[in-house]
This record gives C-alpha cells, sequence and structure tokens, in this order.
C-alpha cells in the first residue's frame, strides 16, 4: 500500500490565520474550475477554509469578495458558486427541519450488526485499500477532499449496504468543517433521496482518473456497482422562514451578549455596535466530536473569545448549559439576551430549552442573522441551480 501524505492539521483556527489562507488561496481562484476534482497530497487545489468558513471565523461573502478582487467573475464563477452550496442547504434545511429530525431517527433505528460493520470500514478495514486509506486520513486529521467525502459515502452506502444516516454521523463526528445542513443533505444525495432516483455511483475509472496516487488493492469492489433503491422517510413539508432582525437591537436595556460555534466572529457583524452589559460564550461538551475536531474548536473559541473581549472590553463568561446561562444572566442582573440565530442542527437542539427559561425569568431573547444569510435563504425553495441563478445576480455587478 503506498505512503499516503495526509495533509496537516488545518492551521486556519483563527481569523487571522483564515485571513491568510484567503488570501494565499484567492490569487489561484481563477484555476479552480479545473483543479478542484484532483486529490493530491496536501489538497492544494482546494482553500481548506471550510472549518472557518462554517464557525465564521470568515464568512461567505468575505471569501467571495476576496476572490473577486483577485478574479473577474466568470473566471472564479465555480468557485463563487462552491461557496454558496452552503448557502444554499443551509436555507433549504431551515425551511424542512424534518428532515433533520429524520436523520437523527434513523441514526436511532440502527442494528448491532449494522454498527459492527460500520466500525470495520470506519477503521479502514473494508477490503478496498483507497477507501480505508480515506477512514484513517479522516481519523487522524478530520479532513477529507470533496470528491474523497462523495466516493467514500458511495462505497458506503451502494457497495457496503450500510445506512447513510450512520455515515452521516460519522462525518459529523470527525470532520472539523462538520456542518449539519452539508452533510445530512449531500447524504441524503449520495443515496438517491435528495433528488429521487439520481443516487451517486463511485467508479473505479473515476478514481484513477482523479487520484494522484490510490491504492489499487480491492480495486474490484469499486466495479459494477448497483445503486441501491432507497425510501426517503423525512417530511419535506416546508415551514416558512423566521422575521428576524438583520440589524443591532438598542443598548436601552441591561443587556448580554452570548457568542457560539456558529458564529465566531460577532465584531464584524450587525452587532459590532452594541454596547452589551455582560459578554458570554456557550460551549457545549459534544461526547460525539473526534479529538481532532475538539482540538481544532478549543482553538477557535480561544480566539474568539480573545477579540470579543478587546471589541467589547469585558471578560467573557463560559457557559456549558442553557441553564448555566441562566444563572449567569441572573448574576449580572440582565433583563435581555442578544445572540446570533443558531441554525437547524445539534446546537439549535441543544438550546432549544433556552428560550422556555428565558421566558420564565422575565428575560428577553433577541436573535440576529447575517443579512446574506436572510437575502440568501429565502432563494432555497427548489433546486439549487434555481438558487444560483437568482443569487449570483449579487456577484456579477
Amino acid at each position: 500500500m503506498q505512503d499516503i501524505l495526509f495533509p496537516q492539521p488545518s492551521p486556519t483556527a483563527t481569523r487571522a490565520e483564515a485571513l491568510a489562507q484567503l488570501d494565499i488561496f484567492a490569487a489561484r481562484t481563477h484555476r479552480y474550475a479545473r483543479e478542484r476534482n484532483f486529490v493530491v497530497a496536501g489538497h492544494g487545489n482546494v482553500s481548506q477554509l471550510s472549518p472557518a468558513i462554517q464557525h465564521r471565523l470568515i464568512s461567505q461573502n468575505e471569501v467571495i469578495d476576496r476572490a473577486l478582487q483577485a478574479h473577474p467573475f466568470p473566471a472564479v464563477e465555480k468557485f463563487v458558486q462552491e461557496v454558496l452550496w452552503r448557502s444554499y442547504w443551509k436555507g433549504w434545511l431551515e425551511m424542512r427541519p424534518g428532515v433533520w429530525t429524520d436523520y437523527l431517527q434513523q441514526i436511532s433505528a440502527c442494528s448491532e450488526d449494522e454498527l459492527a460493520k460500520a466500525a470495520t470500514v470506519t477503521t479502514g478495514r473494508s477490503g478496498c485499500a483507497v477507501m480505508d486509506d480515506f477512514s484513517r486520513e479522516l481519523l487522524d486529521t478530520g479532513y477529507l477532499h470533496n470528491h474523497a467525502r462523495m466516493w467514500w459515502a458511495s462505497f458506503w452506502i451502494h457497495q457496503q449496504g450500510l445506512p447513510w444516516a450512520l455515515g452521516a454521523q460519522h462525518f459529523m463526528k470527525h470532520l472539523i468543517d462538520a456542518d449539519a445542513a452539508s452533510n445530512t443533505l449531500s447524504w441524503r444525495w449520495v443515496a438517491g433521496i435528495q433528488t429521487m432516483g439520481k443516487s451517486y455511483l463511485v467508479r473505479r475509472d473515476n478514481i484513477e482518473r482523479y487520484h494522484h496516487d490510490p491504492a489499487v488493492e480491492g480495486f474490484a469492489m469499486l466495479e459494477n456497482i448497483a445503486p441501491r433503491l432507497l425510501t426517503d422517510t423525512a417530511s419535506r413539508a416546508s415551514i416558512a422562514l423566521p422575521t428576524l432582525t438583520e440589524e443591532c437591537p438598542s443598548s436601552l436595556q441591561r443587556t448580554a451578549l452570548l457568542l457560539h460555534e456558529e458564529d465566531l466572529s460577532v465584531e464584524t457583524t450587525a452587532l459590532a455596535s452594541l454596547t452589551p452589559q455582560a459578554l458570554g460564550m456557550f460551549h457545549f461538551s459534544d461526547q460525539n466530536q473526534s479529538q481532532a475536531r475538539a482540538e481544532w474548536r478549543d482553538r477557535a473559541f480561544a480566539d474568539a473569545r480573545k477579540r470579543a473581549e478587546k471589541h467589547y472590553l469585558h471578560s467573557c463568561a463560559m457557559m456549558h448549559s442553557p441553564q448555566e446561562i441562566i444563572e449567569w444572566l441572573k448574576r449580572e442582573n440582565i433583563t435581555r439576551l442578544v445572540m446570533m440565530q443558531p441554525f437547524v442542527g445539534p446546537l439549535r437542539d441543544t438550546l432549544s430549552p433556552l428560550s422556555t427559561l428565558l421566558k420564565s425569568n422575565g428575560i428577553e431573547l433577541v436573535t440576529v442573522r447575517r443579512r446574506e444569510d436572510t437575502e440568501l435563504f429565502p432563494m432555497a425553495k427548489s433546486g439549487f441551480f434555481p438558487f444560483w441563478e437568482k443569487a449570483s445576480r449579487r456577484f456579477q455587478a
């Protein structure tokens, strides 16, 4: 088996590092369309900024604007399109939260036999060497190239016959850039239930074309794979997006600002002008995350905390449960809590008791959303390309 040159753990765990990496990669975004599918050692064909974007150390708009400063839109259209896939998936799931609920139910329904077989694949013992290499790379680094993620997910579902939701859970545990919407909906797409009847099948010739040096043992497992015909059990009932403010609330009452993992640079949002009486950060302990993911998050949180303390001129208290948030607010005699609105996913699920607790303690909750989200999410009503047709007009002036 060939030696696999895993990339070093992503250095972009601070805003400054992410901006520096963005400057470096922006110069080559005009090459992205022709190079992005090639899986090479070190993954230099892609930006590797997805963890920073997911946790908003930097925003999608900052990434796109920097690419457009370096090159005209036609030269970087594919790169911009790929950045906006995240907004599309986010908006789509915000309007159809039943799909997230179904994913959680699918996991709980997995059998002991499926769990045992899954462990063989996730630890790199499937017998297909190239897939086993990807399994170990994910465990060691918390990262996989997007093309490798598609190959691996297809192998998992259509060749190994394992539940798609169990594979999605494995990615959520190990990927540093794990995002509830992008991960869940991408796995559903590979499985053929996001766009019904359109599954993604891994092929040996595709890997041979795009992988710089694939291990060939067990390659026969990738020949003549037939798609599994799965039934979508999720409710796609669409709900209206909530009306959320994009503006900074007034500072006339005793206000606390709460940071969380889904937006780690609030000082670059409308909340930059907020003058809170208290500053806090919610950091729940996720027992289902890998060591690589936990270490990256700790670095990113420390950076966000330091920047927020400097900007808002307050020390930042740390909370790990909704009840701790309430106790902190009561100690600080706070009458209003301001935070960025969490998205459908684990953070929102964990914070779900908070609104009731706040109400019972007479504390107002104000949730804010970035303007780019309030503009783009309503466009995600159907498929990606109708979304793209509308969204791309913002960048073609």
